[in-house]
């Protein structure tokens, strides 16, 4: 099995604003929801491109398209509340243990499985989103 890669993580200076467009909404969980956005805290984030998808994880970083920033801040705290939570979980990681224990696996099952789990966890909370 090969070794765990690393994400690259980026420590702001002291006092220093996060600068990623998910900065706002990951404030909102922070405030609702302490433990919650106590783990967004630990996630890598990054800005994307404008032709990305306004929020998607790989399983160690959320990144965040520029059409995300133009959503509700309702919307954006349940879509990183969301990404958040998939992170938490390895969903992309067992993914990969899945298929390599199995073989063929079907991915979209498998990301509708886990989206049922992340939005039912979340479904009950009225400050966000889904």
């Amino acid at each position: 099995m090969p070794e765990a890669k690393i994400p690259e993580t980026r420590i702001p200076e002291a006092g220093a604003p996060f600068t990623h467009r998910g900065t706002r909404a990951v404030q909102r969980m922070v405030e609702y929801a302490p433990a919650t956005g106590g783990l967004a805290l630990w996630i890598a984030h990054r800005n994307a491109g404008p032709h990305d998808a306004p929020i998607a994880t790989d399983g160690n970083a959320i990144r965040y398209g520029e059409a995300f920033e133009r959503l509700p801040l309702p919307e954006q705290a349940g879509l990183v509340a969301h990404e958040v939570l998939h992170i938490a979980l390895r969903h992309p990681q067992r993914f990969l243990e899945l298929r390599s224990l199995l073989g063929d696996v079907d991915l979209e099952l498998f990301t509708i499985a886990a989206d049922a789990i992340v939005n039912s966890t979340l479904s009950h909370l009225s400050w966000l989103e889904l």
